[in-house]
């Protein structure tokens, strides 16, 4: 599952807490009180993950991270490449969108708009999709390729790193107990 920005920022934050409360603050109260403040974003972050799950929204303001799951775009678009897609109301002939029919997602390019029907085709394919309208369409490709799945794959690493450290900073800032 892929992380979008407002998720990836309550990491950051937490992460940024807790290494400020282990390296820089001395004073007792202070410091629990940075602990459950980054132990809450912590807490926010896990539920803002399974509400991603749940609801399988990828959605951060307009735009959405998509991963295709077939070669049907080739050789513009790969297997497992991600785009990353804008909800629009301008579409022309020539543009990718990603559009949802019946239970699946489907990205192709359009290939003529005819009044409010918009008909598309895979690159890689040799017949037309059944026409769609706009309001069937998720939103158009802004962009793809090499950069945006190197970008991706650091972001998943660096989350996990991220985690880590929050999780070791959580680790070492905890007190035994007392007897």
């Amino acid at each position: 599952m892929l992380l979008d920005a407002k998720t990836l920022l309550l990491i950051v934050l937490g992460v940024i807490l807790a290494i400020i409360a282990l390296l820089y603050i001395k004073n007792d109260k202070a410091k629990t009180i940075i602990t459950i403040i980054s132990a809450f974003i912590f807490i926010m972050m896990i539920i803002v993950t399974i509400q991603k799950i749940e609801y399988k929204d990828n959605r951060f303001l307009n735009l959405y991270l998509y991963q295709l799951s077939s070669g049907s775009m080739a050789p513009t678009l790969k297997t497992n490449d991600y785009i990353l897609i804008m909800k629009t109301d301008n579409y022309k002939v020539g543009d990718i969108v990603t559009y949802k029919t019946g239970d699946k997602t489907i990205t192709h390019r359009i290939i003529e708009i005819n009044g409010d029907k918009i008909t598309t085709e895979g690159d890689s394919n040799l017949g037309k999709d059944e026409s769609i309208t706009k309001e069937m369409i998720i939103g158009k490709t802004v962009i793809h390729g090499t950069f945006l799945n190197a970008f991706v794959i650091f972001l998943n690493k660096t989350i996990i790193a991220f985690v880590t450290t929050f999780l070791v900073g959580q680790l070492f800032m905890s007190k035994p107990l007392k007897n």
